[in-house]
């Protein structure tokens, strides 16, 4: 009897199965820019913004903007410019998650019904979003290369509680996206 029980217990008991996170890239080569002039003069911000998308190498966007591939995407919707700056490659300096359209700042991420806005990440797998990090705070660094513009983010968020950060680098001339009103 002691061997059934015994060999009842080891068949009927199997390992929990433990789901496969994608793996979150640092790493990027390939960015977008969106130019939105002053877009916030309504509100009293009289300065440029733009929108930064930047993709991991086996993901990219189709020509309406619908994510293709397979990777990682952070951006961030809201980026205030300094006075006299139309693009971001005019505007070389350190930006900080701010909510007030300061020059040298940009938006914390919000989700607004399932779409991120401000500073956010998302790992997409064939094209579909399996994750979303939205970052409360932190900073980029923007340099420019001759054509070649560099950042270094140190971004914030939040996981069960606690801040983590995410930290990540890109290098590459960004590509630049037409807006029309």
């Amino acid at each position: 009897m002691k061997s059934l029980l015994l060999l009842f217990t080891v068949t009927g008991c199997t390992p929990a199965t433990i789901p496969v996170r994608q793996q979150t890239e640092t790493e990027f080569t390939l960015g977008y820019e969106t130019c939105y002039g002053d877009y916030y003069q309504p509100e009293g911000i009289g300065r440029n913004v733009v929108m930064l998308d930047i993709f991991g190498r086996r993901l990219d966007q189709d020509s309406i903007g619908r994510l293709v591939g397979t990777g990682t995407n952070f951006g961030f919707t809201d980026v205030f410019l300094p006075e006299g700056a139309a693009t971001l490659e005019q505007a070389e300096g350190t930006y900080t998650a701010d909510t007030t359209g300061a020059a040298f700042t940009f938006l914390p991420g919000t989700d607004y019904d399932g779409l991120p806005f401000g500073a956010f990440l998302q790992n997409v797998t064939d094209g579909s979003r399996t994750e979303l990090i939205l970052f409360s705070g932190g900073e980029f660094t923007l340099m420019q290369d001759e054509d070649t513009t560099v950042i270094d983010c140190r971004l914030l968020y939040e996981e069960y509680g606690r801040t983590k950060t995410y930290e990540a680098h890109y290098r590459g001339v960004l590509n630049h996206l037409e807006w029309k009103r």
